[in-house]
């Protein structure tokens, strides 16, 4: 009987854990880089984005966002007050910005977007971390699809 009781409890705490709860993803978003911008949107994340830098022009809706400077004159203040769930940082920041991060309680994630491989890992992480990740498989699949058929394209002409 005991046994019993033991095998319903841990059923219905299991229940809890994978049914109970969803998975708490960012609702409010800066960005650190113009490519981590056009993947948000690429990722249909936009209306998440709350903050992105000086130089992010596109798409044309990301114009009314934020501003927190650039790479040089990062505004740590104006990040903090815009009170971001995640932050998403180039790898080419310094080691400063894990510090001012980590401070302010502010989660952060760092990115590589300056390979191929670096901008699907990057998509992949952002698909999981912000629960898209359906569409981040999408847009990965059109990335390969569209490199595939640039190889071919210059396989073709080099015959």
């Amino acid at each position: 009987m005991e046994k019993l009781i033991s095998f319903v409890i841990t059923i219905f705490f299991l229940q809890a854990i994978c049914f109970g709860q969803e998975a708490e993803y960012p609702n409010r978003i800066v960005s650190l880089s113009p490519a981590i911008t056009e993947i948000l949107y690429e990722l249909d994340l936009g209306e998440r984005v709350v903050g992105v830098t000086d130089y992010c022009d596109f798409p044309d809706e990301v114009k009314d966002k934020s501003r927190i400077g650039g790479y040089l004159d990062t505004n740590y203040e104006a990040i903090i007050l815009l009170k971001p769930d995640l932050v998403i940082v180039p790898v080419v920041y310094s080691e400063e910005i894990k510090g001012v991060f980590d401070k302010a309680g502010i989660e952060y994630m760092m990115i590589n977007t300056f390979t191929v491989d670096g901008i699907i890992k990057t998509i992949e992480k952002i698909g999981q971390r912000c629960g898209v990740n359906d569409r981040a498989e999408e847009v990965i699949a059109r990335i390969r699809n569209e490199m595939d058929r640039l190889k071919e394209l210059s396989l073709d002409q080099t015959l």
